[in-house]
């Protein structure tokens, strides 16, 4: 799918402000946001590790295209073979860690620029499919609230 679908300007975010008591979403545009920021943080996070594993993905590479795309399908089927196969490999020991005290610090949710999409009709299809999901979203959150 082309394009981009950007959180809810001027609603909660970061995830720091959801946390501790009575910082539950309010809203389905709020409930959007979180997982949003939520779902941004572990891929910038899956990104990082990549990153350190295989140092080649920190840089500018002179391959055209198609060996750069390669190059990062190749690092994430090597990265997934080792976690498969080695559970106390020591990147994945140390990022864990790390992970426990960022989880307790800060985030890494700066607000994301909000992209502008190329035509009005792009713009209308992000929007009502942003208010679909979130629609449902929130459906499945107040269905299930009784479990909290």
């Amino acid at each position: 799918m082309e394009g981009f679908i950007a959180p809810y300007p001027g609603v909660r975010y970061h995830l720091h402000e959801f946390r501790g008591a009575n910082k539950l979403p309010r809203t389905a545009r709020e409930l959007f946001n979180h997982r949003h920021s939520y779902l941004r943080n572990a891929i910038q996070k899956s990104f990082d590790t990549l990153k350190r594993r295989f140092p080649i993905l920190k840089v500018a590479t002179q391959y055209g295209f198609q060996i750069q795309r390669d190059i990062v399908i190749a690092a994430c089927v090597l990265h997934n073979f080792v976690r498969r196969e080695e559970r106390n490999d020591w990147l994945f020991a140390s990022v864990e860690a790390v992970a426990a005290v960022e989880e307790e610090t800060s985030d890494f949710d700066a607000q994301p620029d909000i992209m502008q999409l190329g035509s009005s009709v792009q713009e209308e299809i992000a929007f009502s499919l942003r208010e679909s999901m979130a629609a449902a979203m929130w459906n499945d959150f107040v269905i299930t609230w009784d479990e909290w």
